[in-house]
């Protein structure tokens, strides 16, 4: 069958023998030329017979500014990554560094790994979580893409330059849908923060970049019983008492002396757990390895220096206690609720601690001020006040580095609580 006139038949072969046919199409006329191919002879014949009236060709110029269009979007989405590549890229540059020289032989070296999987656990949430993308002309490549877009793709997709301070209120709503609590959301938007603020080193391009996680909703947390909604967590004199005389008497001594050390200092769990002879010296605790990442002095108390002394030391062990993590979380539940002390949680010690220090401190600082009189902001008050107190734990300063907090706001909102 002979082939219309303009009409080149063009047949090769794939690398693997099998021969593929094309159809081109050249048209030269003196304000219309093309060169075109095709996969079946009736998309050329369709299309040299549109290009033969005025019509045809403006269709067809139409056709070729749309395809030009596209091409442009996919070629920018390509040399744009999207927010996705860049958790790759922080996580293999900020977080595998970290925990390269963990042993998992070790008790230290399992929760190091443990907390590498929670950080990478988060971050796989945050990419997979599915938002509301605004109708703009600034995202086209959803709808260009998928068939059947619905407003909506993961968090992942989006590039770093899409993602303001609305998409992450996007992404809050999202997760409350879910089920998820507020301050689970804010450690979610907290490992949002800590990429942004390096994605100026992963990318030069992008150091001009704004930080969306400063500027999104804090309502959007408050909602249905919010994050900022502090209960009382406070141990009872009647119930410390029996505490005490509970771990004075349990089998396994370490029990007891893990848990007050925790009540005595406010070290979290794994860094009781975990505690060497070698961090201790005679006014304070040094920890190297904090769940910051940044080292921390824990100043010892009357109380603390009596416990530590009075525990006996093994030949050839650094480490204080003998207890792994989990072994340690599982004997506390299981003796609390034997006990009827189930509602003094492990955290609950580390809380009561951060609030026995912050009564010894007196008014004379924006934290106690501020839980007293009723502000929600301690920031706020403190513009108004400036405190002179003696250097130690006499100091709200000083307070905040022993149990390991930067900011004043986290140990209001999440661990003080006044004595009623």
């Amino acid at each position: 069958m002979a082939l219309p006139r303009g009409i080149q038949e063009l047949t090769r072969k794939n690398k693997d023998g099998t021969p593929v046919t094309k159809y081109r199409v050249q048209i030269n006329r003196k304000n219309f030329k093309q060169d075109r191919l095709f996969e079946s002879l009736d998309e050329a014949v369709e299309f040299l017979n549109a290009s033969k009236s005025a019509t045809g060709q403006k269709q067809i110029h139409l056709l070729e500014e749309q395809q030009k269009t596209e091409l442009k979007i996919i070629q920018d989405f390509i040399s744009n990554p999207t927010i996705e590549a860049y958790i790759k890229s922080y996580i293999e540059t900020y977080v595998d560094p970290r925990f390269a020289d963990c042993d998992p032989k070790t008790a230290e070296g399992k929760i190091k790994l443990r907390n590498k999987a929670s950080i990478i656990g988060f971050y796989n949430t945050i990419k997979k979580t599915i938002i509301n993308e605004r109708s703009d002309e600034n995202f086209p490549i959803s709808k260009l893409i998928y068939k059947h877009y619905d407003g909506k793709k993961a968090f992942g997709e989006f590039k770093p330059k899409q993602i303001t301070e609305i998409e992450i209120n996007e992404y809050i709503k999202a997760r409350r849908k879910a089920g998820i609590k507020p301050i689970s959301i804010q450690r979610e938007i907290t490992a949002i923060s800590n990429l942004f603020k390096k994605l100026k080193y992963l990318d030069p391009d992008l150091k001009s970049i704004p930080n969306p996680t400063r500027d999104y909703d804090r309502d959007l947390l408050k909602i249905s019983g919010g994050l900022i909604t502090k209960k009382v967590h406070r141990i009872t004199d009647e119930d410390k008492k029996k505490f005490f005389e509970l771990l004075d008497n349990y089998p396994n001594p370490e029990l007891g002396w893990i848990s007050k050390l925790m009540l005595f200092t406010a070290m979290r769990r794994t860094e009781a757990v975990l505690l060497k002879w070698s961090q201790v010296f005679e006014k304070h605790i040094y920890l190297e390895h904090t769940k910051s990442g940044k080292p921390r002095i824990v100043y010892l108390t009357p109380e603390a220096k009596e416990l530590l002394n009075s525990i006996p030391k093994k030949e050839g062990q650094d480490r204080v206690f003998t207890y792994e993590v989990l072994g340690y979380d599982s004997n506390f539940y299981r003796v609390m609720e034997e006990n009827n002390l189930k509602h003094i949680k492990i955290h609950g010690l580390r809380k009561e601690a951060i609030s026995g220090f912050i009564e010894r401190i007196g008014a004379s600082n924006s934290l106690l001020i501020s839980e007293f009189l009723g502000f929600a902001s301690v920031r706020k008050i403190e513009e108004h006040i400036e405190t002179q107190i003696p250097a130690g734990l006499s100091t709200q300063e000083e307070l905040l580095r022993s149990v390991g907090h930067s900011n004043p706001a986290i140990t209001q909102n999440h661990y003080f609580s006044l004595k009623k």
